[in-house]
């Protein structure tokens, strides 16, 4: 812990960081090849409250923020494989401005390639034109979720696998999502 960061990016297993309504954060599970083991699942919080940025580890991150919990900072899961940020609770705009990379509420995030909702809410996940998201967007069960599309593009197609998700294309940059009901497609397209 050092400036303000909160850095796993020595660790090579995958980790589960649970953000609660406190803002505290509670290392769930860690193993390191089988060396360390917590044997409360608590055994390791940290308060929130002074942190400003969070360095993931090397193997899957996932970020699971409890309702009412909240973070002003900077996830950076650059290091990762097939990391998740998991919000609960309230209405969200997830904004993606990069590759895997965005906002939601006040948290900046980068490196993560699986974005999910909070079930039985209204998510809205925004693409800008060169937002991506490697892995999938969830919108959570029941409530009201939406997809909208901006920027510039060539060409964008849709499949839908079931009434709640499927595929966009858009210029051969795949966004696959589950969960959702409308797609909201305000870009400026050649050919559809």
């Amino acid at each position: 812990l050092s400036q303000n960061t909160l850095d796993f990016s020595d660790i090579s297993e995958d980790l589960t960081l649970l953000i609660d309504s406190s803002n505290t954060l509670s290392l769930n599970n860690i193993l390191n090849n089988g060396t360390i083991s917590l044997l409360d699942e608590n055994a390791l919080e940290f308060s929130l409250e002074d942190i400003d940025t969070i360095i993931g580890g090397k193997g899957q991150n996932t970020f699971l923020f409890e309702e009412g919990a909240t973070f002003d900072g900077t996830i950076d899961s650059s290091l990762g494989i097939n990391d998740t940020l998991a919000l609960s609770g309230e209405d969200r705009t997830w904004e993606i401005t990069g590759f895997d990379t965005g906002i939601v509420d006040n948290i900046n995030f980068k490196g993560i390639e699986n974005l999910k909702g909070g079930d039985d809410n209204q998510d809205t996940f925004v693409f800008e034109s060169s937002g991506h998201i490697s892995g999938i967007i969830d919108g959570g069960d029941a409530g009201f979720d939406t997809l909208s599309l901006l920027g510039n593009h060539d060409t964008i197609s849709y499949s839908a696998k079931s009434p709640n998700s499927g595929t966009v294309n858009r210029d051969n940059d795949i966004i696959t999502y589950f969960g959702l009901e409308p797609i909201y497609d305000n870009t400026n397209t050649a050919n559809r």
